[in-house]
């Protein structure tokens, strides 16, 4: 026997009920990254902006001023750390978008069909009831 051919039948119902769940947790899931990107940017707005001045700039504040003054100028850097922390939600906030559009639709079809019998295979399987 083949694993690879093997096939295991559901019907519409168990699926959906299953979707039903995967869209739920999903949809925490996109919850809690949507938040826990909101609270990085406002982290990043409190405490992750550096701004750097030179010391030409340094000198003009005392009165002096020199011919290198265009070059002078502030600097300003984000936290690297947290900028990355910021992208990796905004990242993940996308993925569980797609997963519940995906799972959304899946349950419409299911829902016109809960009586018929489906064959799922194991990519199939994951789909539905892995972790």
């Amino acid at each position: 026997m083949k694993r690879d051919d093997w096939v295991v039948p559901y019907t519409g119902n168990a699926l959906l009920a299953a979707a039903t769940g995967k869209l739920e947790f999903h949809e925490g899931r996109r919850k809690w990254w949507g938040e826990k990107k909101e609270e990085l940017i406002g982290k990043i707005r409190a405490e992750g902006i550096n701004v750097t001045e030179s010391v030409v700039d340094e000198l003009g504040k005392l009165g002096y001023h020199t011919s290198n003054a265009a070059i002078g100028g502030p600097t300003i850097q984000i936290d690297a750390g947290l900028a990355a922390q910021v992208r990796e939600a905004a990242q993940k906030v996308h993925e569980h978008d797609g997963k519940i559009a995906q799972y959304k639709a899946w349950m419409q079809m299911l829902e016109a069909h809960q009586n018929a019998n489906f064959d799922l295979d194991h990519d199939d399987w994951m789909f539905f009831f892995g972790k």
